[in-house]
């Protein structure tokens, strides 16, 4: 199926946005038929969580999640940055895109059932605006030829896409999450 749908007359970034949602719909299905299985420990670490954001006097160490994101995102763009230059750096592109879209609508469906239709609220601030930044990062990855032009002006956007996104995840994403725990 993937192999196929390189054949389509469409923009890679659009063929992305399809198997996305193909994920999205995938991750959907899967949380409604298994969700008696994983709903109980997500429920547990969710809870340690917000337990930890909520409480007023909890200090986030904002230099030590700054490194631990910052490890864990250069590793992950590392492994893309290889991935895009293997012949089959369209096969992976979109199985990374079913993977996130499957991980997100099983996160979404678990923020909804927790909170209703509140949890939509609560899954947008877990994901936005950092994601925004690393998608973006990913397209440029995706839609340009690193190996055979790999130009300071897209490498340095790549670069600073992903510390952007870095910087909102370990910073203003925390000060989101407050706001919303505190407000259920």
């Amino acid at each position: 199926m993937l192999t196929n749908i390189q054949n389509l007359p469409l923009s890679l970034t659009l063929k992305q946005a399809i198997v996305f949602a193909i994920g999205i719909i995938a991750g959907a299905v899967f949380f409604i038929k298994y969700n008696e299985i994983f709903f109980p420990p997500m429920s547990l670490y969710h809870e340690l969580n917000t337990d930890t954001l909520s409480a007023s006097t909890t200090m986030i160490n904002h230099t030590g999640l700054f490194s631990h994101i910052t490890k864990k995102r250069l590793k992950e763009f590392a492994i893309l940055t290889l991935t895009q230059l293997t012949p089959l750096r369209y096969v992976l592109s979109y199985s990374y895109c079913i993977i996130f879209g499957f991980m997100f609508s099983i996160l979404q469906g678990f923020y909804i059932q927790q909170y209703g239709i509140s949890g939509l609220l609560f899954f947008i601030c877990t994901i936005i605006p950092h994601f925004l930044f690393y998608a973006l990062a990913w397209n440029k990855m995706c839609t340009n030829d690193i190996l055979h032009s790999p130009s300071f002006k897209l490498i340095s956007s790549i670069v600073l896409f992903i510390l952007a996104g870095i910087v909102c995840e370990s910073l203003l994403n925390v000060f989101l999450m407050k706001i919303i725990i505190k407000s259920f």
